[in-house]
């Protein structure tokens, strides 16, 4: 993936388009609690925003230094800035692309590179179909309070907003900025209210739990149906024909 990020960087470089503007979206992985989660699937929270947004930057740091140009613009979540239960790896990933946010303000100040963090609400993308189970863990504290979900042409026309203003930080999406103010006067209080509304531990344990234990119960059941069309198949083939839905 990161070659292959250097290999259209430089294409863009090369060519007629200069890169005025490079806007890191994207975001992979299932809102998973950490135990619930395989090797992988932690990766891929970590892969996309933040080693894609880190190389991406890298590639075109360079070019944007000698025009003495350009803005990084950080398309961030809620989880940025707060927390709750059931997607530790996802939220852990958005804390580190705000850390490399920062860092990266810190190295381009005064070179003329913009680097700029916009956050947004829910957007309506197909991450939710790639990423199954994951928006039945979005806190539902954020609709009470009128906080929208957006359309993915909305989402860029916030974007397009947040790059004319030039501001280091800007939040949209109904009552999203000031749930964000807020957070910043009292986080532990917010943090709390939206744990609440969110998948708590013992919610998605209780989840895990079941399946785990329907996931032993298929392969007893497997085991069996084994054995029996080992021991005697005549048994097995009967057993199929008269009653294939219990057996």
């Amino acid at each position: 993936h990161c070659a292959g990020l250097c290999a259209a960087a430089k294409v863009v470089m090369h060519g007629a388009t200069v890169a005025g503007q490079v806007v890191n979206c994207a975001g992979a992985g299932r809102w998973l609690m950490l135990d619930e989660a395989t090797v992988e699937e932690v990766a891929a929270c970590y892969h996309a925003p933040l080693l894609a947004a880190a190389n991406m930057c890298r590639a075109f740091t360079a070019d944007m230094k000698s025009r003495h140009a350009g803005a990084f613009v950080q398309v961030q979540s809620p989880g940025g800035v707060t927390s709750w239960g059931g997607s530790t790896a996802y939220i852990s990933a958005r804390w580190a692309l705000r850390g490399l946010t920062l860092a990266l303000q810190a190295d381009l100040r005064d070179t003329g590179i913009q680097v700029q963090e916009v956050m947004l609400p829910e957007v309506d993308s197909g991450y939710w179909l790639h990423n199954p189970g994951s928006r039945q863990r979005v806190p539902w504290l954020g609709k009470l309070l009128g906080v929208p979900t957006i359309s993915a042409r909305k989402a860029a026309v916030y974007v397009a907003r947040a790059i004319e203003s030039r501001a280091a930080f800007s939040c949209f999406g109904g009552a999203l900025p000031l749930m964000t103010e807020l957070n910043l006067l009292l986080p532990r209080f917010i943090s709390r209210l939206i744990s609440w509304s969110a998948c708590s531990y013992s919610r998605c344990s209780r989840h895990t739990q079941t399946r785990h234990a329907a996931m032993k119960r298929h392969a007893c059941h497997a085991a069996m149906r084994t054995r029996i069309k080992t021991a005697c198949p005549r048994l097995h083939y009967r057993l199929l024909t008269l009653c294939p839905a219990a057996y």
